[in-house]
């Protein structure tokens, strides 16, 4: 794993006229003794697969993965590995037939180190869920020999705020809103 570290050096290093100024040099060193395991589980289910004629289109999928990685650094500081969260959860609520598509969607992410400033301190995120809905129709007939669909996708929903921080949740660095994102469109395959 290679990561950021810092470290003072003398200024007179680069500049004669800096010599014996204190300067923190940072560079990119090896991390050693990585490793990442984990476990993912996925399960799609649809009620034409159960037979259940009168919901047939609608279905499930649910999706959960869990890792354990981790690096050591130079000075024996333990970290995970970079963008790994211990756990990520997807659900997903779809139906589905020739040319209707819809799609409710929740993603839960628990938090993760996003990279490490020095040897001694990492920048995390902190966990992130999400709610988004996807729609879709397809005409039902040719349009100049090809297929012409709409769709509107719906990002966000619960307005969640991000948050990144140095070390622990009481010393963020960077709180950010993307608010609620809508998209909507015409989409013509030939």
């Amino acid at each position: 794993m290679i990561y950021a570290d810092s470290s003072p050096i003398d200024g007179g290093v680069y500049a004669d006229a800096n010599a014996g100024e204190t300067w923190q040099y940072t560079g990119f060193i090896n991390g050693k003794d990585g490793k990442l395991s984990g476990l993912e589980i996925n399960a799609i289910l649809q009620a034409s697969d159960m037979q259940i004629d009168m919901l047939d289109g609608f279905g499930v999928s649910a999706n959960a993965t869990f890792l354990d990685s981790e690096f050591t650094t130079q000075s024996g500081t333990t970290f995970s590995l970079p963008g790994t969260s211990e756990a990520i959860y997807n659900a997903s609520i779809f139906y589905e037939n020739d040319a209707f598509s819809a799609r409710l969607n929740y993603q839960y992410r628990d938090s993760w180190l996003s990279t490490t400033e020095n040897d001694s301190m990492g920048e995390y995120w902190h966990a992130q869920k999400r709610v988004d809905v996807s729609l879709s129709y397809a005409l039902p007939w040719d349009v100049m020999g090809g297929e012409l669909s709409f769709y509107a996708n719906a990002n966000n929903l619960t307005d969640e705020l991000d948050v990144r921080y140095v070390g622990d949740l009481t010393t963020p660095n960077q709180i950010e809103r993307y608010g609620k994102r809508y998209l909507v469109g015409v989409r013509f395959n030939y």
